[in-house]
């Protein structure tokens, strides 16, 4: 119950100060979005050049950075990263979110999921604490918290609630 406590309250947090947060950077090309050179250039210090470039292999062409978070949702003491982003792919009100599992010189691609958002871009957000990644988003009216975690090579939803 602590946990889901905190967990609401991150999630509002960041909700309510999302240009604050440093994972929602400062220098939007407009209100929601960044371009892929000012995501990479906040990536660096936390990856090298090498797996900056990983990350962008990645990712398809063509594409607009909605959000990240770096933290380590596969328990090995690495950084891993969570982006979404905004392609041809993705129809109005919808993108994509990306999970990266650091695989200490390259990236394994854990998951890619779709997700529509209601109010804002940022009503799908992430967090990564715990070993887990906690994806929010609406669906059907209520708030979902997925959490996932990477085990045994596979991307496992450990939690899954609806508010």
């Amino acid at each position: 119950m602590r946990r889901l406590r905190f967990l609401l309250i991150s999630i509002i947090i960041i909700l309510c100060f999302s240009s604050t947060v440093w994972s929602q950077a400062s220098s939007f090309s407009d209100k929601y979005t960044m371009e892929v050179e000012v995501f990479m250039g906040l990536l660096d210090g936390i990856f090298t050049d090498d797996m900056i470039d990983e990350i962008t292999y990645f990712l398809p062409e063509q594409l607009t950075i909605i959000n990240f978070n770096v933290g380590d949702f596969s328990g090995d003491g690495l950084l891993d990263i969570a982006i979404s982003y905004s392609d041809n792919t993705c129809k109005k009100n919808k993108y994509n979110v990306i999970l990266l599992i650091n695989d200490y010189d390259s990236f394994i691609r854990a998951g890619l999921f779709q997700y529509e958002w209601h109010y804002t871009p940022f009503d799908i957000s992430f967090t990564i604490k715990d070993n887990t990644c906690y994806i929010t988003h609406i669906e059907s009216g209520k708030w979902v918290f997925s959490g996932f975690t990477y085990r045994n090579n596979e991307l496992v939803n450990t939690i899954e609630q609806y508010y």
